[in-house]
Protein backbone atom coordinates (compact mmCIF):
# COMPACT_ATOMS: atom_id res chain seq x y z
CA UNK A 1 0.00 0.00 0.00
CA UNK A 2 2.97 2.26 -0.52
CA UNK A 3 1.74 5.78 -1.32
CA UNK A 4 -1.87 4.61 -1.37
CA UNK A 5 -4.64 7.24 -1.29
CA UNK A 6 -6.23 7.86 2.09
CA UNK A 7 -9.50 6.28 0.98
CA UNK A 8 -7.63 3.09 0.05
CA UNK A 9 -5.89 3.10 3.41
CA UNK A 10 -9.19 3.62 5.19
CA UNK A 11 -10.74 0.85 3.10
CA UNK A 12 -7.89 -1.50 4.01
CA UNK A 13 -8.19 -0.66 7.69
CA UNK A 14 -11.93 -1.27 7.58
CA UNK A 15 -11.28 -4.68 6.03
CA UNK A 16 -8.65 -5.43 8.65
CA UNK A 17 -11.02 -4.42 11.45
CA UNK A 18 -13.83 -6.58 10.09
CA UNK A 19 -11.56 -9.57 9.60
CA UNK A 20 -10.03 -9.35 13.06
CA UNK A 21 -13.31 -8.69 14.80
CA UNK A 22 -14.77 -11.80 13.16
CA UNK A 23 -12.49 -13.92 15.35
CA UNK A 24 -13.39 -14.58 18.98
CA UNK A 25 -10.56 -17.01 19.72
CA UNK A 26 -7.24 -15.41 20.75
CA UNK A 27 -5.09 -17.89 18.82
CA UNK A 28 -7.14 -17.45 15.64
CA UNK A 29 -6.93 -13.68 16.08
CA UNK A 30 -3.14 -13.82 16.43
CA UNK A 31 -2.75 -15.93 13.30
CA UNK A 32 -5.10 -13.69 11.34
CA UNK A 33 -3.11 -10.69 12.56
CA UNK A 34 0.21 -11.88 11.13
CA UNK A 35 -1.35 -13.10 7.89
CA UNK A 36 -3.11 -9.77 7.30
CA UNK A 37 0.01 -7.74 8.09
CA UNK A 38 1.82 -9.38 5.17
CA UNK A 39 -0.93 -8.37 2.75
CA UNK A 40 -1.69 -4.95 4.26
CA UNK A 41 1.62 -3.26 5.17
CA UNK A 42 3.83 -2.36 2.21
CA UNK A 43 7.25 -4.03 2.34
CA UNK A 44 6.23 -6.79 4.73
CA UNK A 45 7.20 -10.27 3.48
CA UNK A 46 7.10 -12.15 6.80
CA UNK A 47 5.47 -11.39 10.12
CA UNK A 48 5.21 -12.73 13.65
CA UNK A 49 3.72 -11.55 16.91
CA UNK A 50 5.57 -11.59 20.22
CA UNK A 51 3.42 -11.75 23.34
CA UNK A 52 4.56 -10.34 26.68
CA UNK A 53 3.60 -12.43 29.72
CA UNK A 54 4.80 -12.61 33.34
CA UNK A 55 6.65 -15.81 32.38
CA UNK A 56 8.46 -14.16 29.49
CA UNK A 57 8.12 -13.27 25.80
CA UNK A 58 7.18 -15.87 23.20
CA UNK A 59 5.81 -16.15 19.64
CA UNK A 60 2.34 -17.74 19.45
CA UNK A 61 1.78 -17.00 15.74
CA UNK A 62 3.91 -16.42 12.66
CA UNK A 63 3.32 -16.18 8.93
CA UNK A 64 5.94 -18.86 8.28
CA UNK A 65 9.06 -20.56 9.62
CA UNK A 66 11.33 -17.65 8.66
CA UNK A 67 9.45 -15.18 10.86
CA UNK A 68 9.37 -17.69 13.69
CA UNK A 69 13.12 -18.22 13.36
CA UNK A 70 13.85 -14.48 13.42
CA UNK A 71 11.78 -13.98 16.56
CA UNK A 72 13.64 -16.85 18.21
CA UNK A 73 17.02 -15.30 17.34
CA UNK A 74 15.94 -12.18 19.19
CA UNK A 75 14.96 -14.23 22.24
CA UNK A 76 18.22 -16.21 22.10
CA UNK A 77 20.38 -13.08 21.86
CA UNK A 78 18.13 -11.05 24.19
CA UNK A 79 18.19 -8.14 21.73
CA UNK A 80 16.39 -6.89 18.65
CA UNK A 81 13.66 -4.49 17.53
CA UNK A 82 10.73 -6.52 18.89
CA UNK A 83 12.24 -6.77 22.38
CA UNK A 84 13.08 -3.06 22.33
CA UNK A 85 9.53 -2.19 21.21
CA UNK A 86 8.13 -4.11 24.18
CA UNK A 87 10.66 -2.91 26.75
CA UNK A 88 10.83 0.72 25.61
CA UNK A 89 7.09 0.94 24.83
CA UNK A 90 7.97 2.29 21.39
CA UNK A 91 8.25 1.51 17.67
CA UNK A 92 11.46 0.52 15.88
CA UNK A 93 12.35 0.39 12.19
CA UNK A 94 15.69 -0.63 10.72
CA UNK A 95 16.56 0.02 7.07
CA UNK A 96 19.45 -2.38 6.73
CA UNK A 97 20.45 -4.95 9.34
CA UNK A 98 23.92 -5.16 7.75
CA UNK A 99 24.56 -1.61 8.97
CA UNK A 100 22.62 -1.92 12.24
CA UNK A 101 24.55 -0.89 15.39
CA UNK A 102 21.80 -1.11 18.02
CA UNK A 103 21.44 -4.91 18.03
CA UNK A 104 24.70 -6.12 16.53
CA UNK A 105 24.58 -9.76 17.68
CA UNK A 106 21.00 -10.23 16.51
CA UNK A 107 21.65 -8.38 13.23
CA UNK A 108 24.66 -10.54 12.40
CA UNK A 109 22.76 -13.79 12.99
CA UNK A 110 19.59 -12.60 11.26
CA UNK A 111 21.34 -11.57 8.06
CA UNK A 112 23.56 -14.66 7.99
CA UNK A 113 20.87 -17.22 8.80
CA UNK A 114 17.88 -15.76 6.94
CA UNK A 115 19.02 -13.01 4.58
CA UNK A 116 16.65 -10.50 6.21
CA UNK A 117 17.61 -6.85 5.63
CA UNK A 118 14.72 -4.68 6.96
CA UNK A 119 12.48 -4.81 10.01
CA UNK A 120 9.54 -2.94 11.49
CA UNK A 121 8.47 -3.73 15.06
CA UNK A 122 5.38 -2.08 16.51
CA UNK A 123 4.25 -2.30 20.11
CA UNK A 124 0.82 -3.86 20.71
CA UNK A 125 -0.96 -2.13 23.57
CA UNK A 126 -4.40 -1.33 24.96
CA UNK A 127 -5.06 1.37 27.59
CA UNK A 128 -1.30 1.75 28.08
CA UNK A 129 -0.80 -1.96 28.86
CA UNK A 130 1.75 -3.66 26.62
CA UNK A 131 0.46 -6.90 25.07
CA UNK A 132 3.54 -7.55 22.95
CA UNK A 133 4.85 -6.52 19.54
CA UNK A 134 4.06 -7.16 15.90
CA UNK A 135 7.25 -7.88 13.97
CA UNK A 136 7.51 -7.42 10.21
CA UNK A 137 10.46 -8.56 8.10
CA UNK A 138 11.74 -8.09 4.55
CA UNK A 139 14.68 -9.37 2.51
CA UNK A 140 14.90 -5.95 0.86
CA UNK A 141 16.79 -3.01 2.42
CA UNK A 142 14.74 0.07 3.35
CA UNK A 143 11.50 -1.83 2.76
CA UNK A 144 9.51 0.13 5.34
CA UNK A 145 9.04 3.81 4.49
CA UNK A 146 6.98 6.46 6.28
CA UNK A 147 3.80 5.24 4.59
CA UNK A 148 4.46 1.69 5.79
CA UNK A 149 5.00 2.92 9.31
CA UNK A 150 1.79 4.99 9.25
CA UNK A 151 -0.27 2.07 7.96
CA UNK A 152 1.47 -0.23 10.45
CA UNK A 153 0.51 2.01 13.35
CA UNK A 154 -3.15 1.96 12.28
CA UNK A 155 -2.96 -1.79 11.78
CA UNK A 156 -1.62 -2.55 15.27
CA UNK A 157 -4.24 -0.29 16.85
CA UNK A 158 -6.98 -2.47 15.33
CA UNK A 159 -5.01 -5.64 16.05
CA UNK A 160 -4.53 -4.85 19.74
CA UNK A 161 -8.21 -4.06 20.17
CA UNK A 162 -9.21 -7.29 18.40
CA UNK A 163 -6.80 -9.36 20.49
CA UNK A 164 -8.07 -7.84 23.71
CA UNK A 165 -11.67 -8.41 22.58
CA UNK A 166 -10.97 -12.04 21.68
CA UNK A 167 -9.33 -12.57 25.05
CA UNK A 168 -12.42 -11.16 26.75
CA UNK A 169 -14.60 -13.55 24.76
CA UNK A 170 -12.42 -16.53 25.63
CA UNK A 171 -12.80 -15.78 29.32
CA UNK A 172 -16.60 -15.85 29.08
CA UNK A 173 -18.00 -19.31 29.87
CA UNK A 174 -21.73 -18.68 29.82
CA UNK A 175 -24.27 -16.21 28.52
CA UNK A 176 -24.10 -13.94 31.54
CA UNK A 177 -20.32 -13.82 31.31
CA UNK A 178 -20.60 -13.13 27.59
CA UNK A 179 -22.85 -10.13 28.31
CA UNK A 180 -20.30 -8.76 30.76
CA UNK A 181 -17.54 -9.38 28.23
CA UNK A 182 -19.42 -7.31 25.63
CA UNK A 183 -19.44 -4.38 28.04
CA UNK A 184 -15.75 -4.91 28.75
CA UNK A 185 -14.95 -5.03 25.05
CA UNK A 186 -16.76 -1.74 24.47
CA UNK A 187 -14.79 -0.11 27.28
CA UNK A 188 -11.49 -1.43 25.87
CA UNK A 189 -12.37 -0.18 22.40
CA UNK A 190 -13.23 3.27 23.65
CA UNK A 191 -10.37 3.73 26.10
CA UNK A 192 -7.82 2.56 23.53
CA UNK A 193 -8.77 5.49 21.29
CA UNK A 194 -8.24 8.09 24.04
CA UNK A 195 -4.50 8.40 23.55
CA UNK A 196 -1.98 10.72 25.17
CA UNK A 197 -1.98 14.11 23.46
CA UNK A 198 1.05 14.93 21.28
CA UNK A 199 3.19 18.04 21.69
CA UNK A 200 1.12 20.87 20.19
CA UNK A 201 3.55 23.74 20.85
CA UNK A 202 3.02 26.68 21.05
CA UNK A 203 -0.31 25.48 22.42
CA UNK A 204 -0.79 23.83 25.79
CA UNK A 205 -3.38 21.07 25.66
CA UNK A 206 -5.39 19.11 28.21
CA UNK A 207 -7.96 16.38 27.66
CA UNK A 208 -10.44 14.73 29.97
CA UNK A 209 -12.57 11.65 29.54
CA UNK A 210 -15.16 10.97 32.24
CA UNK A 211 -17.18 7.74 31.85
CA UNK A 212 -20.90 7.73 32.50
CA UNK A 213 -22.25 6.65 35.86
CA UNK A 214 -21.94 2.95 36.64
CA UNK A 215 -25.53 2.13 35.70
CA UNK A 216 -25.18 3.58 32.20
CA UNK A 217 -23.58 1.86 29.21
CA UNK A 218 -20.42 2.96 27.43
CA UNK A 219 -20.91 5.30 24.46
CA UNK A 220 -19.03 6.41 21.37
CA UNK A 221 -17.37 9.64 22.57
CA UNK A 222 -13.79 10.46 21.62
CA UNK A 223 -11.26 13.25 21.32
CA UNK A 224 -8.13 13.48 19.16
CA UNK A 225 -5.33 15.86 18.28
CA UNK A 226 -2.54 15.58 15.72
CA UNK A 227 0.04 17.70 13.95
CA UNK A 228 -0.52 17.64 10.18
CA UNK A 229 2.28 17.42 7.58
CA UNK A 230 1.78 21.15 6.87
CA UNK A 231 2.50 22.00 10.53
CA UNK A 232 -1.13 22.89 11.20
CA UNK A 233 -2.81 21.31 14.22
CA UNK A 234 -6.02 19.32 13.98
CA UNK A 235 -8.38 18.99 16.95
CA UNK A 236 -11.37 16.64 16.96
CA UNK A 237 -14.19 15.65 19.29
CA UNK A 238 -17.10 13.45 18.34
CA UNK A 239 -19.88 11.18 19.51
CA UNK A 240 -21.20 8.12 17.65
CA UNK A 241 -24.83 7.30 18.46
CA UNK A 242 -25.38 4.28 20.68
CA UNK A 243 -24.22 2.77 23.95
CA UNK A 244 -22.77 -0.63 23.13
CA UNK A 245 -19.97 -2.45 21.36
CA UNK A 246 -21.19 -1.22 17.97
CA UNK A 247 -20.97 2.42 19.10
CA UNK A 248 -17.44 1.93 20.43
CA UNK A 249 -16.42 0.03 17.28
CA UNK A 250 -17.95 2.71 15.07
CA UNK A 251 -16.12 5.39 17.00
CA UNK A 252 -12.80 3.57 16.50
CA UNK A 253 -13.46 3.28 12.77
CA UNK A 254 -14.44 6.95 12.38
CA UNK A 255 -11.40 8.11 14.33
CA UNK A 256 -8.95 6.01 12.29
CA UNK A 257 -10.56 7.00 8.99
CA UNK A 258 -10.54 10.70 9.88
CA UNK A 259 -6.87 10.51 10.84
CA UNK A 260 -5.93 8.88 7.53
CA UNK A 261 -7.91 11.41 5.52
CA UNK A 262 -6.55 14.41 7.43
CA UNK A 263 -2.93 13.38 6.94
CA UNK A 264 -3.38 12.79 3.21
CA UNK A 265 -5.68 15.70 2.27
CA UNK A 266 -4.73 19.31 2.95
CA UNK A 267 -8.24 20.77 3.11
CA UNK A 268 -10.58 22.88 5.21
CA UNK A 269 -12.46 21.23 8.10
CA UNK A 270 -15.82 21.35 6.28
CA UNK A 271 -14.39 19.55 3.26
CA UNK A 272 -12.67 17.03 5.52
CA UNK A 273 -15.96 16.21 7.27
CA UNK A 274 -17.75 15.70 3.95
CA UNK A 275 -14.92 13.50 2.68
CA UNK A 276 -15.13 11.51 5.92
CA UNK A 277 -18.89 11.05 5.53
CA UNK A 278 -18.52 9.90 1.92
CA UNK A 279 -15.68 7.51 2.77
CA UNK A 280 -17.63 5.95 5.63
CA UNK A 281 -20.52 5.41 3.23
CA UNK A 282 -18.28 3.69 0.68
CA UNK A 283 -16.94 1.45 3.45
CA UNK A 284 -20.45 0.42 4.42
CA UNK A 285 -20.33 2.04 7.85
CA UNK A 286 -23.99 2.37 8.82
CA UNK A 287 -23.66 4.78 11.72
CA UNK A 288 -24.86 8.20 12.80
CA UNK A 289 -22.88 10.61 14.91
CA UNK A 290 -21.63 14.12 15.49
CA UNK A 291 -18.12 15.45 14.95
CA UNK A 292 -16.37 18.78 15.40
CA UNK A 293 -13.12 19.53 13.58
CA UNK A 294 -10.84 22.48 14.33
CA UNK A 295 -7.73 23.29 12.28
CA UNK A 296 -5.23 25.70 13.84
CA UNK A 297 -3.04 27.55 11.33
CA UNK A 298 -0.40 30.28 11.63
CA UNK A 299 -0.81 32.95 8.97
CA UNK A 300 0.01 36.66 8.66
CA UNK A 301 1.79 36.70 12.00
CA UNK A 302 -0.99 35.15 14.08
CA UNK A 303 -2.90 31.94 14.73
CA UNK A 304 -6.32 31.22 13.28
CA UNK A 305 -8.89 28.55 14.10
CA UNK A 306 -10.94 27.15 11.25
CA UNK A 307 -13.94 25.24 12.55
CA UNK A 308 -16.62 22.98 11.05
CA UNK A 309 -19.21 20.72 12.59
CA UNK A 310 -21.30 17.72 11.67
CA UNK A 311 -24.12 18.35 14.13
CA UNK A 312 -21.79 18.83 17.11
CA UNK A 313 -22.02 21.72 19.63
CA UNK A 314 -19.82 24.72 18.81
CA UNK A 315 -16.49 25.16 20.63
CA UNK A 316 -16.16 27.78 23.36
CA UNK A 317 -13.52 30.52 23.03
CA UNK A 318 -12.35 31.94 26.36
CA UNK A 319 -10.23 35.10 26.63
CA UNK A 320 -9.75 38.14 28.81
CA UNK A 321 -13.15 39.51 27.76
CA UNK A 322 -15.08 36.44 28.85
CA UNK A 323 -16.34 33.41 26.95
CA UNK A 324 -18.33 33.04 23.73
CA UNK A 325 -19.24 30.21 21.41
CA UNK A 326 -17.74 30.33 17.93
CA UNK A 327 -20.63 31.58 15.72
CA UNK A 328 -21.18 28.82 13.19
CA UNK A 329 -23.97 26.78 11.57
CA UNK A 330 -24.87 23.36 12.97
CA UNK A 331 -24.39 21.38 9.78
CA UNK A 332 -25.83 17.92 9.24
CA UNK A 333 -24.73 14.90 11.28
CA UNK A 334 -22.52 12.14 9.90
CA UNK A 335 -24.47 9.33 8.27
CA UNK A 336 -27.53 11.29 7.13
CA UNK A 337 -26.59 12.75 3.73
CA UNK A 338 -23.15 11.51 2.78
CA UNK A 339 -22.23 14.26 0.28
CA UNK A 340 -23.78 17.19 2.15
CA UNK A 341 -21.70 20.35 2.03
CA UNK A 342 -20.67 21.92 5.32
CA UNK A 343 -19.34 25.34 6.28
CA UNK A 344 -15.93 26.31 7.62
CA UNK A 345 -15.88 29.26 10.04
CA UNK A 346 -12.63 31.06 10.86
CA UNK A 347 -11.82 33.04 14.02
CA UNK A 348 -8.61 34.59 15.33
CA UNK A 349 -6.86 32.65 18.10
CA UNK A 350 -5.00 35.24 20.16
CA UNK A 351 -2.24 34.61 22.74
CA UNK A 352 -3.61 33.66 26.14
CA UNK A 353 -6.95 32.52 24.73
CA UNK A 354 -8.37 29.05 25.34
CA UNK A 355 -10.51 26.99 22.98
CA UNK A 356 -12.70 24.33 24.60
CA UNK A 357 -14.12 21.36 22.68
CA UNK A 358 -16.50 19.00 24.47
CA UNK A 359 -19.18 16.36 23.98
CA UNK A 360 -22.81 16.80 24.96
CA UNK A 361 -22.47 14.76 28.15
CA UNK A 362 -21.01 17.90 29.73
CA UNK A 363 -23.99 20.14 28.98
CA UNK A 364 -27.04 17.93 28.52
CA UNK A 365 -28.75 16.03 31.33
CA UNK A 366 -32.17 14.56 32.07
CA UNK A 367 -33.20 17.61 34.09
CA UNK A 368 -31.50 20.23 31.93
CA UNK A 369 -31.73 20.87 28.21
CA UNK A 370 -28.66 21.41 26.06
CA UNK A 371 -29.34 25.15 25.60
CA UNK A 372 -29.40 25.73 29.36
CA UNK A 373 -26.35 23.53 29.76
CA UNK A 374 -24.37 25.46 27.15
CA UNK A 375 -25.33 28.75 28.82
CA UNK A 376 -24.12 27.40 32.16
CA UNK A 377 -20.86 26.25 30.56
CA UNK A 378 -20.28 29.65 28.97
CA UNK A 379 -20.94 31.55 32.19
CA UNK A 380 -18.81 29.23 34.29
CA UNK A 381 -15.91 29.33 31.83
CA UNK A 382 -16.06 33.14 31.80
CA UNK A 383 -15.91 33.11 35.58
CA UNK A 384 -12.94 30.73 35.69
CA UNK A 385 -11.01 32.58 32.98
CA UNK A 386 -7.98 31.47 30.97
CA UNK A 387 -5.74 30.24 33.76
CA UNK A 388 -4.61 26.69 34.45
CA UNK A 389 -6.11 24.25 31.92
CA UNK A 390 -6.17 21.30 34.29
CA UNK A 391 -8.05 23.29 36.89
CA UNK A 392 -10.44 24.64 34.26
CA UNK A 393 -11.39 21.18 32.94
CA UNK A 394 -11.62 19.57 36.36
CA UNK A 395 -13.81 22.36 37.73
CA UNK A 396 -16.14 22.31 34.73
CA UNK A 397 -16.65 18.56 35.02
CA UNK A 398 -17.12 18.70 38.79
CA UNK A 399 -19.72 21.47 38.63
CA UNK A 400 -21.56 20.64 35.42
CA UNK A 401 -21.45 16.83 35.36
CA UNK A 402 -20.70 15.48 38.83
CA UNK A 403 -22.65 12.25 38.10
CA UNK A 404 -22.81 12.06 34.29
CA UNK A 405 -25.43 9.88 32.66
CA UNK A 406 -23.51 10.09 29.38
CA UNK A 407 -19.78 9.97 28.73
CA UNK A 408 -17.99 13.33 28.82
CA UNK A 409 -15.00 14.32 26.68
CA UNK A 410 -13.21 17.66 26.91
CA UNK A 411 -10.28 18.94 24.88
CA UNK A 412 -8.88 22.35 25.83
CA UNK A 413 -6.03 24.16 24.05
CA UNK A 414 -4.44 27.44 25.10
CA UNK A 415 -2.07 29.62 23.09
CA UNK A 416 0.97 30.77 25.03
CA UNK A 417 1.03 34.45 25.97
CA UNK A 418 -1.03 36.94 27.93
CA UNK A 419 -4.79 36.96 27.46
CA UNK A 420 -6.03 39.95 25.44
Amino acid sequence: MDGAPAADIADAMASVARALQAEDDPQHTLQRMVDLSVTTVAGCEYAAVSLFTPAGIYTPAASDAIALQLDQIQYDTDQGPCLSAIRDRDMYVTGDLRAEHRWTTFAARATTESGIRSMLSLRLFVEGDTLGALNMYSRQPDAFDQSSVAVGRLFVAHAAIALSAATEHARSENRADRFQAQAGIAVVLQRSMLTTLPDLAPFAAVARYVPAAAEAEVGGDWYDALVLPSGDILLVVGDITGHDVSAATGMAQVRSTLRALAVNHDEAPADLLTRLDETLGRLGQDLIGTCLVVRLSHRDGQWWARVATAGHPAPLLIDGDGAAYVPMPYDILLGIARSAARTTTEVAFRPGSTLLLYTDGLVEHRNRGIADGMAALRDMAAELGTGDLDALCDTLVRRLAPHPTDDVCLLAVQLAGAAP
